[in-house]
């Protein structure tokens, strides 16, 4: 089984790279359109992440308990989705927006 865990996230992973180095926009966006998305931001990261955030590994459209830093992204409701700590234009593996504990620390204080 984690075989198969780990062969699904490099092939997602390749598929999301190959989309940002292909410059395809229109996997995400509206073509003609500019930076509108196709639709709500964590229904189309479930299209390709949809057991991350079905385990409950990923806690989205929540509120947030704490203060967020303004870098951070929140949903216009003030919720965390996927791009509060992923930069979904990121050519880096897993896209996070600061190394994993630094991330984390930058809302959950030590």
């Amino acid at each position: 089984m984690k075989i198969i865990f780990a062969f699904l996230s490099v092939l997602i992973f390749a598929v999301h790279a190959w989309a940002i180095r292909s410059n395809d926009c229109n996997i995400c966006h509206e073509s003609h359109h500019g930076f509108i998305i196709k639709r709500d931001v964590t229904e189309l990261c479930k299209d390709c992440h949809k057991e991350r955030i079905s385990a409950g590994e990923h806690k989205v459209d929540v509120q947030p308990t704490m203060d967020v830093p303004k870098d951070l992204p929140l949903k216009k409701d003030g919720k965390i989705t996927c791009i509060t700590c992923h930069d979904s234009h990121s050519k880096e593996y897993l896209m996070l927006r600061y190394k994993s504990v630094e991330l984390c620390y930058k809302c959950h204080k030590k």
